[in-house]
C-alpha cells in the first residue's frame, strides 16, 4: 500500500512534469486577421474565389487578390517567419459541404504599403485593378485541383477547419526591409453545372479601416472592373512554423572512372570496377553504386562480335574488345544519369 504523502508526492511531480511536457506544435504561431475577428463572426459572407461555382452572371475562371495589413502578424518574432498552412471558416449563412476544385493556383507575395497607396475605404489597401502592381516576389505555394470541406461546426463562431496546407513554405517578414503588407494571389477554374465544385460561403468582413481588402476578375485578364475593388476579404487564419526539411535534389550522376583503354591491338578482357556518384542542388555528394540502375551501350568496330561489356548490379564491368572498339557504361537513377566510357 502507498503511503499518502508519497502517493501525493508523485501526484505533485506528474502535475510538474505535464506542465512542461509541450505539444508538438508548440512553436506553431497561429494568427487570425482581422485580429478582432478570432473568436467573433465577421460581418459578411463571400463566395469568391472559393464558391464561384454558384456566382450569378457565371464565373468559370477568376483571379482573386487579398491583402493583409503588417500590422495584423505582430505576433510573429523579429524576422519573420515560414507560414505554412493557411485556412478559413464558413460563414454564418454557409453550411458543411466536401468539394474539390478542378485546378488551384495559390501564390503569396509582399504587398509594401507607401504612402502614395495607403490602405483607404476609397482604394483599400493600395490595390490596384491591375492585378501585377499589386505585389513582388510572388512565390507559388499551392498548385493542382484543391479538396476543401468543412463540417461547419463551433461555437460562437463556425471552426477554421477549412485548411490548405501549403506544399511550399513561404517566409514572411512584415516589418523587413519596411511595412510590408502580405499578399494572397488565387486562381481559381470552376465547373457550374458541377456539383462537386460547390462549396459554400465562407466568413468575410467588410473593413473599411483597411486591415483587409480583395480585388477579383477574369483570370484570362490582367486587370479587374472598378467595382470588383472591395474594402473586403475572407477572414484568414495563418499557422506559422518550422517546415518539414526538404530533401536535397539528385541533378547529375558522375561515373568513375571515366576512360577506360586498351593499348593494343589484341582481343583484351578487362574487369572494372565503377562507382556512381550522385550530385545534389545543395551541395552535396553522395555514393549511389548500389542505387543506379547500370547498362551498357556497346558499339563493336565489327558488327558480328558480341557485347563488349557487361555490367552487374554493383557496378562491376566485363569489359573486352579491340582497339575501335567503344562501349558506353551508364547509371541511371530516375531521370538522372551519367556515364563513363571505354574504347
Amino acid at each position: 500500500m502507498i503511503k499518502p504523502i508519497r502517493f501525493l508526492a508523485a501526484i505533485i511531480l506528474l502535475s510538474l512534469f505535464s506542465a512542461f511536457v509541450l505539444p508538438a506544435n508548440a512553436a506553431d504561431i497561429v494568427i487570425v486577421v482581422p485580429n478582432s475577428l478570432t473568436s467573433v463572426e465577421g460581418n459578411t459572407n463571400s463566395m469568391h474565389p472559393f464558391d464561384i461555382a454558384e456566382v450569378t452572371p457565371t464565373i468559370t475562371a477568376e483571379r482573386y487578390q487579398q491583402i493583409y495589413d503588417a500590422s495584423q502578424f505582430s505576433a510573429l518574432p523579429p524576422g519573420g517567419a515560414y507560414l505554412t498552412k493557411i485556412a478559413f471558416r464558413v460563414g454564418a449563412s454557409g453550411s458543411a459541404f466536401s468539394a474539390t476544385l478542378p485546378y488551384v493556383t495559390i501564390s503569396l507575395a509582399s504587398a509594401q504599403k507607401t504612402s502614395s497607396l495607403p490602405m483607404t475605404a476609397q482604394n483599400p489597401g493600395g490595390l490596384s485593378t491591375t492585378f501585377a502592381d499589386n505585389g513582388y516576389g510572388y512565390t507559388t505555394v499551392f498548385d493542382g485541383p484543391l479538396t476543401l470541406n468543412s463540417a461547419a461546426t463551433g461555437v460562437p463562431t463556425k471552426a477554421f477547419d477549412i485548411v490548405i496546407t501549403l506544399t511550399k513554405p513561404f517566409f514572411y517578414d512584415p516589418g523587413s526591409p519596411a511595412k510590408t503588407n502580405l499578399l494572397l494571389d488565387l486562381t481559381t477554374n470552376a465547373i457550374n453545372s458541377a456539383v462537386s465544385d460547390k462549396t459554400t460561403p465562407f466568413d468575410a468582413n467588410s473593413d473599411p479601416a483597411g486591415v483587409i481588402s480583395s480585388v477579383f476578375g477574369d483570370m484570362n485578364s490582367p486587370t479587374a472592373q472598378p467595382n470588383n475593388l472591395r474594402s473586403l476579404g475572407l477572414v484568414t487564419q495563418f499557422t506559422f512554423g518550422t517546415p518539414a526539411p526538404t530533401a536535397p535534389k539528385l541533378i547529375s550522376i558522375t561515373v568513375t572512372p571515366a576512360d577506360v583503354g586498351v593499348c593494343t591491338n589484341q582481343l583484351q578482357q578487362q574487369l572494372t570496377q565503377f562507382t556512381a556518384t550522385g550530385n545534389y542542388d545543395d551541395g552535396s555528394t553522395k555514393d549511389l553504386t548500389a542505387s543506379v540502375t547500370w547498362s551498357c551501350s556497346n558499339l563493336p568496330l565489327l558488327p558480328l562480335r558480341p557485347p563488349l561489356a557487361t555490367i552487374n548490379g554493383q557496378g562491376k564491368a566485363t569489359v573486352s574488345g579491340n582497339i575501335g572498339d567503344q562501349c558506353t557504361i551508364i547509371a541511371m537513377l530516375g531521370s538522372v544519369s551519367g556515364s563513363a566510357h571505354w574504347k
